[in-house]
């Protein structure tokens, strides 16, 4: 419900002369959804919104979820994916315009008790950035929420700094790694080609372990 107007309104939009980057694609909406409609998820975080597939994924996988995105929304785009949004799901959808590297920890501030089920980190693909969203987001997170980082393609200059982080984070004890996805489909490691690729985890507590080894 609603994809296919999101979509072709981007084109509309990316037709009049603004860049784009699409986002996810069917078989990474098709896993987003999956998380989205676990028992027990309500309450989602993700950092890059950019024209809102991610959330209608999300948001259509479940009547019961609302989305908390973090994005810079600087394109017309943007405003217009979140109108739409809003129009599908009412009520459902708080987007936090700025810079993530403030705007996440300002949220985990003023939000103390807040704690979000699934964490999905799109945001700034730089290394230095893509690390700090990753660790900003802790704040909000527990042991038991599923993080997943996209782009974990290092053959590609925008999949160099997410996949850096996302094994820094795993080496320093801050994730513990669980799966990759490449394409859909649960695999040892990612290797070229590949359409998509991301990794899932969970959070670890300092000086712990998580208990369960077993993919996500």
């Amino acid at each position: 419900m609603g994809l296919s107007e999101l979509e072709a309104m981007v084109r509309r939009t990316v037709t009049a002369g603004q860049p784009f980057e699409y986002g996810a694609d069917e078989a990474e909406l098709a896993y987003l959804s999956s998380l989205a409609a676990d028992d027990g998820v309500e309450l989602i975080c993700e950092i890059g919104f950019n024209a809102g597939f991610s959330t209608w994924a999300f948001l259509s996988a479940s009547p019961t979820v609302t989305v908390v995105s973090f994005d810079l929304a600087e394109y017309e785009y943007s405003d217009a994916a979140k109108a739409h949004i809003d129009e599908l799901f009412p009520g459902r959808h708080t987007l936090i315009r700025g810079n993530s590297h403030s705007t996440v920890t300002e949220y985990a501030r003023t939000n103390p008790d807040v704690r979000f089920d699934v964490v999905f980190v799109d945001g700034d693909h730089s290394l230095d950035g893509a690390r700090a969203d990753l660790a900003d987001a802790r704040a909000f997170s527990t042991t038991d929420t599923v993080v997943v980082m996209d782009d974990i393609t290092p053959w590609l200059w925008f999949g160099e700094g997410p996949t850096a982080a996302w094994q820094d984070a795993v080496d320093s004890g801050l994730i513990d790694h669980r799966s990759y996805y490449q394409d859909g489909r649960i695999v040892d490691a990612v290797v070229p080609p590949a359409d998509r690729a991301w990794a899932v985890g969970r959070y670890v507590t300092t000086g712990t372990s998580a208990e369960s080894t077993a993919p996500i």
